[in-house]
């Protein structure tokens, strides 16, 4: 973060500022159903406006249109949210969801181009897609004076810490259903972490391919819950028992990915004991991942865990030590 411009080395008086945010938000019905990232990011509007920016337009995607128009992915539900939440409205724009135009996810120079029009500085702040090569992500720093927001400077200001100076005994708590996806994360963290603990759907995988037997930081779900495809669908009894027994000896726990199938409040009976120890712990605790933070939302119990990552991906990406587009281009 050391190469990284902030806002406080940007000129920001009288100068109108392309906003990059990390508004991808889950709407139903035109309707915002988690408000978090956009909360989270309305102090990098208000510091740009108490700083004298003439304008501030926010760009951001919506979910994944594919390259076309999709009234039930625009932008308007979250520009009318941020005219009511910010301090003068009249000084802030929304565009349209970035990723209508399929050009966004090519890093389109003329798309670039066309962004950045009438602009005379960018600000970075959607830690959320720093891992993604796209058009407002890598190609939009390359022409116009860039800085990283607050979001972006939080993220890396914990999970910095987290990689660096993690505090022992370190707990990893992984879930999810890819594995492929999650094998690197956890072959990082064996060298890291006093202990790694695996639920959700992974588990099962790493159970019937015998990984990680022999490895003794590597905890697997020991039981689980069958769900309705014949497979396990929460974690069960004696696992809940075993990950408590780490967890609650831990001076630092992270988490990414649900531990079963909680979007059935049947199957999110571990993943909420899990969270819950987590909610009572004296260690520092940081969660990262879509649906371990909607999950942790919905029980209440956001305040009383140290730190929520906005990024699910950018924060596993960060932590494991690889190169985030959307940063390498800002250090340059």
């Amino acid at each position: 973060m050391s190469h990284c411009a902030t806002l406080e080395q940007l000129p920001i008086f009288k100068k109108s500022v392309l906003l990059r945010a990390g508004f991808d938000v889950p709407l139903l019905d035109g309707k915002i159903r988690d408000t978090r990232r956009i909360d989270t990011g309305l102090p990098t509007i208000e510091y740009l406006l108490s700083h004298g920016a003439t304008r501030v337009a926010c760009i951001f995607h919506l979910g994944r249109p594919g390259g076309k128009v999709d009234p039930a992915l625009s932008t308007h539900p979250v520009a009318r949210y941020i005219g009511d939440h910010v301090s003068d409205p009249s000084k802030v724009t929304v565009y349209e969801n970035l990723r209508f135009d399929p050009r966004e996810e090519t890093n389109n120079v003329d798309y670039a181009k066309e962004l950045t029009r009438g602009y005379d500085i960018f600000v970075q702040d959607a830690f959320n897609t720093l891992h993604e090569p796209h058009t407002s992500i890598i190609g939009i720093p390359r022409i116009l004076p860039s800085a990283i927001g607050l979001v972006v400077q939080k993220e890396l200001d914990v999970l910095t810490a987290l990689k660096d100076t993690a505090r022992h005994p370190y707990c990893v708590i992984i879930g999810g259903a890819k594995i492929e996806e999650k094998l690197p994360v956890i072959d990082h963290f064996v060298t890291v972490a006093d202990h790694i603990l695996v639920g959700g759907a992974i588990a099962v995988s790493a159970r019937e391919q015998g990984l990680y037997a022999d490895n003794q930081n590597v905890v697997i779900a020991c039981d689980g819950i069958t769900g309705p495809h014949g497979k396990d669908a929460d974690i069960g009894p004696k696992t809940i028992a075993q990950f408590s027994g780490y967890l609650t000896k831990a001076q630092t726990i992270f988490w990414n990915g649900s531990l079963g199938m909680t979007e059935h409040t049947e199957y999110a009976q571990g993943s909420k004991a899990i969270a819950q120890i987590m909610a009572i712990s004296h260690a520092t605790t940081v969660i990262g991942g879509g649906d371990t933070t909607g999950f942790i939302d919905g029980l209440g119990i956001a305040d009383k865990i140290s730190y929520i990552s906005t990024g699910g991906g950018a924060s596993l990406k960060f932590l494991v030590g690889e190169t985030l587009p959307g940063l390498e281009v800002l250090h340059g």
